[in-house]
């Protein structure tokens, strides 16, 4: 397993239980806020962070690399966070995309 698939699932599982600690099953619908540093753009709509991995941006539909605008999206991207610390609110409806992306708003 790659160091990057274990910080995954261990962001994942201290997500996990910090949910747990926090909610019930009769709790009103569950908030997880994460803040990360973006380290790697891959997209118009997807980069890489520290600690959560890969974030798939909610709701934003940008056009894929090889499409027209897929690199203009890319570099809006990239100036946007690209080496900042991002504040990520996790979809509450979709915490993780077929991808294994974390989807966040």
């Amino acid at each position: 397993m790659k160091v990057e698939e274990r910080l995954i699932i261990a962001s994942l599982c201290m997500i996990a239980c910090l949910l747990a600690l926090f909610t019930s099953s009769l709790a009103a619908p569950f908030e997880i806020d994460v803040t990360a540093t973006v380290y790697k753009v891959i997209d118009g709509d997807t980069f890489d962070a520290f600690p959560v991995g890969r974030v798939r941006l909610a709701d934003v539909n940008a056009p894929e690399l090889g499409d027209p605008g897929g690199y203009e999206a890319k570099e809006a991207l990239t100036d946007l966070v690209s080496g900042k610390v991002v504040y990520l609110d996790v979809d509450d409806k979709y915490v993780m995309d077929k991808y294994r992306r974390l989807v966040c708003v």
